[in-house]
């Protein structure tokens, strides 16, 4: 086993097999190893592009100083962005970050937040429940997904990249699985019965999870088990033949994980309605969503735990003092009866 690694900047680092992708354009390695480079790359339409995402609206709050990863200068930045809050259904709502030096106008940062809050939509939504931020930046750099503070990070002209490719819902699926599911590695008892599942299987799924197993090893084989378990249509007979015969120890670890912790799976299968053998496509969404939250163990997935080390600036409107209503007076009900005049009957003259 190789050294462990810990991710001193707290984001993901850049998607390597992206690169030999772009030079080669091979979904598979030819010479021997594990079976691809990458996962992202295997096939683009486990999430196709016209499935229904749960993304509501964006509302602009104005600009603030926050501080993201950039992958431009590789370091944490303290800058001022547009600020939008991402509806999504089941109550959940993301702070999204739109550089501001980038982006030069709120219309243009709206933009780029329409454009990605409904892939984000798509994921599952144990996932998305585990974002916090989406910092939206430019440059042609890989995205990345910090477990600590459930941040996603986008750099938009690598995303015209995955785009043109018809992989971001891939990568969304990848990135997410760094911010909600890289705890595993380190869980006192996950994290054992997780590389107990590796050994089992004795290979690895990719280049980039054989190199960096203690990193990259569950970003990359979860997108692909949740093919196998979700969309095995989608998948080609040799894709899925390579799949099952290489992880599938680990294809266990996750559904009796998923199955355990009764993580929402939303909208890649309805809640309440999973089945020993599930449906090969997505089932028709109702046209009323109800707001049920999974019930998760907290001490099993932290990332669903309150973020207590998250802090934001004060914003740079003083919020106005709440005017004191008293509604006592207002929604008494009058009683006092109306005056009725009495007519004056005249008095007799004494004759």
């Amino acid at each position: 086993m190789k050294e462990r690694y810990f991710n001193s900047t707290n984001i993901s680092q850049p998607y390597v097999p992206y690169e030999i992708y772009k030079e080669t354009k091979e979904r598979r390695r030819k010479n021997g190893g594990p079976p691809y480079w990458g996962t992202i790359i295997v096939e683009p339409d486990i999430i196709k592009e016209d499935e229904q995402t749960l993304f509501n609206s964006a509302n602009y709050l104005g600009t603030g100083y926050r501080n993201c990863y950039d992958r431009r200068v590789n370091s944490w930045l303290w800058r001022e962005y547009y600020l939008f809050s991402g509806k999504f259904h089941y109550g959940i709502e993301i702070e999204f970050r739109v550089n501001s030096e980038d982006f030069d106008s709120e219309a243009k940062a709206q933009h780029e937040v329409n454009l990605y809050g409904p892939y984000i939509g798509k994921i599952p939504n144990f996932f998305r429940e585990g974002i916090k931020v989406v910092c939206i930046k430019a440059g042609n750099y890989g995205w990345g997904g910090g477990r600590w503070i459930g941040d996603l990070l986008i750099h938009t002209d690598r995303g015209k990249e995955y785009l043109n490719d018809g992989i971001v819902e891939e990568v969304m699926i990848h990135e997410s699985a760094h911010i909600s599911l890289d705890y595993i590695y380190g869980h006192s008892e996950l994290g054992p019965q997780w590389f107990q599942a590796a050994t089992n299987d004795g290979k690895y799924i990719s280049t980039y999870a054989q190199d960096y197993p203690d990193r990259e090893d569950i970003a990359e084989t979860f997108l692909l088990i949740l093919a196998i378990l979700y969309r095995p249509s989608r998948l080609s007979q040799q894709d899925s033949d390579i799949i099952n015969s290489t992880i599938s120890h680990r294809i266990d670890f996750f559904k009796s994980l998923i199955d355990s912790l009764n993580l929402n799976m939303y909208p890649i299968i309805l809640p309440n309605y999973r089945t020993n053998e599930p449906s090969s496509e997505p089932s028709l969404l109702p046209s009323f969503i109800p707001i049920i939250k999974p019930s998760v163990d907290p001490s099993l997935h932290p990332s669903y735990s309150p973020i207590s080390n998250l802090s934001f600036p004060p914003t740079d409107k003083p919020s106005r003092p709440s005017k004191k209503i008293n509604n006592s007076k207002k929604n008494q009900k009058k009683t006092t009866k109306k005056k009725t005049r009495k007519t004056k009957i005249p008095k007799a003259k004494k004759n």
